[in-house]
């Protein structure tokens, strides 16, 4: 009888699968770690400027009535960037500027993706011309 040594035993090929299995677990893992980093990276670099977009819209808006508290939408450039804004009147001024305090307004606005349950929030304090 003449003995084949090119041929792989059963126990070879299955630990043969086993390690490519854990190798292509691996890669399909590593696949989706870098989705959400690339989902995260580019809304981390957009929502900053939609924020400063919302708010010098809002800003334009206080203009025409100081009295908006409140305003939120969609951006029509970026299908599921959302934003809602939010102001609040200061809490403590000196006593020398408490004439100023209807005038300064603390601004918040939140931009968040709603598909990816992200969000940033960028809060500022601007003074409204009542002129």
């Amino acid at each position: 009888m003449i003995k084949n040594t090119n041929s792989y035993t059963l126990l070879e090929v299955m630990i043969a699968m086993a390690v490519l299995t854990i190798v292509m677990v691996s890669v399909f893992r590593l696949q989706g770690q870098s989705i959400n980093m690339l989902n995260s990276v580019r809304f981390y670099t957009k929502a900053p400027l939609l924020a400063r977009f919302a708010m010098s819209r809002f800003e334009e808006e206080l203009e025409l009535d100081p009295d908006i508290e409140s305003d939120s939408g969609d951006f029509e450039n970026s299908p599921g960037f959302s934003y809602e804004i939010t102001t609040e009147e200061l809490d403590s001024m000196p006593e020398d500027f408490e004439y100023l305090e209807e005038y300064i307004k603390t601004v918040e606005v939140k931009v968040s993706w709603e598909d990816y349950g992200l969000y940033y929030i960028l809060s500022t304090t601007i003074f409204v011309d009542m002129t």
